[in-house]
């Protein structure tokens, strides 16, 4: 089996390390393409013009230099998203581990923590934190993305009904994974949500 990778020379965007150790694991072929910056720069008019339609996907700019490397040694390509949701590769998905001694706390703890909490002013270091780690996960996360708040939906766009919050659309998952961990159920959410339109 034949595998391809591709990353960018900048520091922080590229997995070379897990794919040693993965191509090792699994006994495979692997070419890694490297991106310099200079290269990312002269392709991207030809990406955006490639894609024929506006995406806001990131993974489009890797995908494409992906392809054209992969093009130069065979003909067909299986890929496949999806990896980062099912293995936990995502660094958000940490955050319940980070949350764990606020949110394992009993509900008058709770109490008191939101109590104390209500009387701390909004900028001060750490207060999202606390407010994050005592927010049950069905109420705080709806996927692997930035979201606009409803407040700020409704300031933007004169049309918004609120058929749209993102609590409408997480509920139904919600309730069908109750008795699983945090860390489970935000996968469950983004392989519903986000990967499924991917």
């Amino acid at each position: 089996i034949k595998t391809f990778t591709v990353g960018f020379e900048q520091e922080g965007y590229h997995e070379l390390n897990p794919v040693k150790q993965t191509v090792e694991a699994l006994e495979v072929e692997n070419s890694y393409y490297q991106v310099s910056v200079t290269e990312f720069i002269e392709e991207l008019p030809k990406i955006i013009w490639h894609l024929d339609d506006p995406v806001a996907d990131p993974a489009a700019i890797p995908l494409y230099f992906l392809a054209r490397e992969a093009a130069k040694h065979v003909k067909v390509v299986l890929s496949g998203e999806g990896a980062d949701e099912l293995f936990g590769g995502y660094r958000i998905y940490k955050e319940p581990l980070s949350l764990r001694p606020l949110s394992s706390l009993p509900d008058s703890g709770k109490r008191m923590m939101n109590f104390i909490l209500n009387r701390v002013p909004q900028k001060v270091k750490g207060r999202n934190y606390i407010e994050r780690g005592l927010t049950p996960i069905e109420k705080r996360y709806f996927g692997n993305a930035k979201m606009f708040s409803e407040a700020d939906k409704f300031k933007l766009l004169s049309q918004y009904q609120s058929v749209y919050n993102y609590e409408k659309i997480t509920t139904p998952f919600y309730e069908q994974i109750q008795h699983l961990d945090d860390i489970t159920k935000m996968q469950y959410i983004d392989l519903q949500t986000w990967l499924r339109g991917d």
